[in-house]
């Protein structure tokens, strides 16, 4: 049974709402944000949603991440966090034009 269209829709408007709020609350508990430079400025060069360094040095001023050749260094950039939002954006869109099929993986009986 092929799914009805307005269930497309439905399917389509919730997943470009779920990836604005989503792209929102990235922005909102990221680090990094600087006045000066604007917000593409800080998103390109200094924002990140999370910065780990479990047993590593000291970072100093000039340095991007900590040194970590014993340790445990991640971090995680507002950038590519927004950039997966965006196809999630993308995908809800096309299935709300029809382009792209349903995500659901079940069957209704």
């Amino acid at each position: 049974m092929p799914m009805l269209n307005s269930h497309l829709k439905r399917e389509g408007i919730f997943m470009v709402i779920l990836g604005f709020v989503l792209i929102g609350v990235a922005l909102i508990l990221s680090s990094g944000y600087n006045p000066r430079g604007g917000l593409f400025w800080s998103l390109t060069n200094d924002m990140y949603l999370f910065n780990i360094a479990i047993g590593c040095e000291e970072k100093q001023a000039w340095q991007q991440v900590p040194a970590c050749e014993e340790g445990f260094s991640m971090l995680v950039h507002t950038k590519y966090a927004i950039a997966v939002l965006g196809i999630l954006l993308i995908y809800g869109a096309g299935q709300y034009l029809e382009f792209f099929p349903s995500l659901k993986f079940w069957k209704n009986n």
